[in-house]
């Protein structure tokens, strides 16, 4: 009989932290003999589709209310989880199922069903005024909201089997969050080791001479710090006139972030160059000096600083969330004095004029993250936990 997992997230079909862990624990499932499904909400309104990928996965994507409806909020709240739960239900009994986004497993908590939980953060501090761009609620009804999300959310963690987190740090919030799960383990996030590694990189012309390069690849949304790099440039090109700042990503803060280039007279020496995948990413990483994750927010587990660590490249971060957690070990200067644009210019300042620091980072930044952090050895521990669930349940 082969084992069978359900994954339970947001969405699918778009780029992010969460979107990426899903789709690549899925992905790599497939060939350790698992049957997997992935359970989002559809990008737009609509009917349930479903699809199964030529990498094996199935993917349904089901109803989501749409935005423009005075009620959104509400008919979120109460269908995105009903409908979830259809189609948990539809797929039969002995599957394993992994919550990954609180709302859709809203009815699997209540009705106090077996599965596991992947806790990536605090949707209910983190995720409500990021949607500010897209739907608005008024003062009371946005402050009952997050109270709401948060009550939800403790609901769905506390009443898992099974709840991991990507780093000690996750699991305090989860004791700030109020909920009890039985279990709780920490299982790093997982990096495409092959594809984030050392190797040849093509810097284009008009960054010739520029120095440091400084590259951040980062949503440009409340909380990424996009606003506070780019308010720290005219400090770094005042200790490091040829410094040149590259930004990759999109987002709700887009025109903000272009404004604040043009008003602070910095538009030579920063470019975004929006979203990256594949290839383009990884070269620009490489291409980079110095790799900069200014997060004003607690990162959960720092995705893009082991993409970077593991392609040689060395990386400065703010003390936020898991980052210390995460860089300290390596080298405790690799950690930004602050959170402020004039800690994040102080900090990058010494770091990329440390060349004894910057020397030994690259030579030690790969053997640091590989393999601890590479989805082989990621999935080999999910592979374990799901086994152990199988048999628990026959």
């Amino acid at each position: 009989m082969t084992d069978s997992v359900t994954l339970v997230t947001n969405q699918i079909d778009k780029v992010g932290g969460l979107e990426r862990y899903v789709d690549e624990l899925a992905t790599r499932l497939i060939p350790r003999g698992f049957d997997v499904t992935i359970i989002a909400k559809r990008s737009s309104p609509g009917p349930k589709q479903t699809e199964t990928r030529a990498d094996g996965v199935t993917v349904v994507r089901t109803w989501v209310p749409s935005k423009d409806r005075p009620w959104f909020a509400l008919s979120y709240g109460l269908g995105v989880p009903y409908v979830t739960g259809r189609e948990i239900n539809s797929l039969g009994d002995g599957r394993i199922v992994h919550g990954h986004f609180f709302a859709p497993m809203i009815g699997q908590a209540l009705q106090r069903r077996d599965y596991i939980y992947t806790f990536h953060g605090p949707v209910y501090k983190e995720l409500l005024d990021e949607r500010q761009d897209s739907y608005v609620l008024p003062g009371r009804a946005q402050r009952l909201a997050v109270a709401l999300t948060k009550l939800a959310e403790r609901q769905v963690v506390g009443n898992a089997c099974l709840v991991t987190v990507l780093s000690k740090f996750m699991a305090d919030e989860i004791r700030a969050l109020g909920a009890r799960p039985r279990q709780v383990e920490v299982l790093a996030g997982g990096v495409d080791m092959k594809r984030f590694s050392p190797g040849r990189s093509v810097r284009p012309g008009w960054t010739d001479g520029s120095f440091p390069l400084l590259f951040a690849a980062r949503r440009l949304a409340t909380g990424k710090g996009v606003l506070e790099l780019v308010h720290a440039m005219p400090e770094i090109l005042r200790t490091n006139p040829s410094a040149m700042l590259v930004v990759a990503g999109s987002g709700a803060e887009a025109k903000a972030v272009q404004h604040q280039i043009e008003a602070l007279g910095v538009r030579q020496s920063v470019r975004l160059v929006g979203d990256l995948e594949g290839a383009d990413l990884v070269n620009w990483i490489r291409c980079a000096d110095l790799c900069v994750v200014p997060t004003q927010r607690p990162e959960p587990f720092g995705l893009s600083t082991v993409e970077a660590l593991a392609c040689g490249t060395p990386v400065v971060a703010t003390p936020a969330g898991a980052s210390r957690e995460l860089l300290d070990p390596l080298d405790p200067r690799l950690i930004l004095p602050g959170l402020l644009p004039a800690d994040i210019a102080r900090g990058v300042a010494s770091a990329a004029g440390d060349s004894d620091l910057m020397t030994a980072v690259r030579a030690t930044a790969r053997s640091y993250v590989y393999p601890r952090y590479g989805w082989d050895q990621v999935v080999d521990s999910w592979a374990e936990i799901y086994s152990r669930q199988i048999a628990g349940v026959r």
